[in-house]
């Protein structure tokens, strides 16, 4: 059924929801997290756990939300302010925010993405994968933000495309693979020796190119 959650939720090993889920506290759980309806936000928000899953979308409220562990996104994500998670990200679809993302551990793809922000930074500390090789695509549409690779990009399993349309500034520090085109519209920061490969797609650079590094 749904649940509503007015108040902390401690002390509690996995947690399970089957239909919708309001959230206007902190939930913190040793073992799984589960949302299988849509989940609305209350307030800015901190979800802990070995993983947190939501099979439908997540409305923010206009607030933020935190993921200590491991996060699966099944469905869209909107409305809202930022968006961190410390473990692992499988995001299978579109997340808008109007501030920052920041995905720590190694971001899958489980289908073609959007990740959106308000002239916001998105900072992946880690790999970001496909699922199926040259399916899934990237896209970041983050106005003036920053966006920051600080490991390779469809290393293991490669992408589709790759295509980052904001102003911002864009940090490489790794590999990029997909077997499509990548279109980089900001100026673009190579942190480390790198090699970019576009199967049979093209490279497009609409700004400038500089190293800090030897490459």
């Amino acid at each position: 059924g749904n649940a509503s959650f007015g108040g902390a939720v401690t002390n509690m090993t996995t947690l399970s929801v089957s239909g919708t889920s309001t959230i206007s506290a902190n939930i913190t759980t040793t073992s799984t997290q589960a949302y299988t309806g849509a989940v609305t936000l209350s307030g800015g928000r901190t979800l802990t756990a070995s993983t947190v899953t939501f099979t439908s979308t997540v409305d923010g409220g206009a607030s933020s939300l935190a993921v200590t562990g491991n996060a699966s996104f099944g469905g869209a994500v909107t409305n809202m302010t930022t968006l961190s998670v410390s473990g692992t990200s499988t995001i299978s679809a579109n997340i808008t925010t109007s501030s920052t993302q920041a995905y720590t551990g190694a971001v899958t793809l489980g289908a073609s993405t959007t990740l959106t922000t308000t002239n916001s930074a998105v900072t992946f500390s880690s790999t970001v994968n496909g699922t199926t090789a040259d399916t899934q695509s990237l896209t970041i549409a983050q106005g003036s933000g920053a966006v920051t690779f600080s490991s390779t990009v469809g290393a293991t399993v490669a992408l589709s495309s790759l295509s980052i349309s904001g102003s911002g500034a864009i940090t490489l520090t790794g590999n990029v693979t997909t077997s499509g085109a990548q279109s980089y519209t900001g100026a673009v920061t190579l942190a480390a020796a790198t090699t970019i490969t576009s199967g049979t797609g093209g490279v497009s650079f609409s700004s400038t190119v500089n190293s800090t590094a030897s490459v």
